[in-house]
């Protein structure tokens, strides 16, 4: 099992742009299809439970054009 930091240093990384189907993809093709992820807490989450639970706390933001941005300042 991954952290889900993992994700969020794809995200950090600026060569990249990525929309949720998009990160979905090269998550997919880095880890598995199957890949599982932990948070801080330990809790496994699938790609799309560990997606919204960044959304929910605001680690992630979508914007109109459905790019993502991370919001560095709400990482842990």
């Amino acid at each position: 099992m991954n952290h889900a930091h993992v994700i969020l240093e794809m995200l950090r990384d600026e060569k990249n742009s990525y929309t949720r189907q998009s990160l979905k993809k090269a998550v997919s093709e880095r880890f598995g299809r199957k890949a599982r992820f932990t948070n801080c807490s330990g809790r496994p989450f699938s790609f799309d439970s560990i997606f919204e639970f960044f959304i929910s706390r605001e680690k992630v933001i979508v914007h109109p054009d459905r790019n993502l941005s991370l919001l560095i300042h709400n990482v842990c």
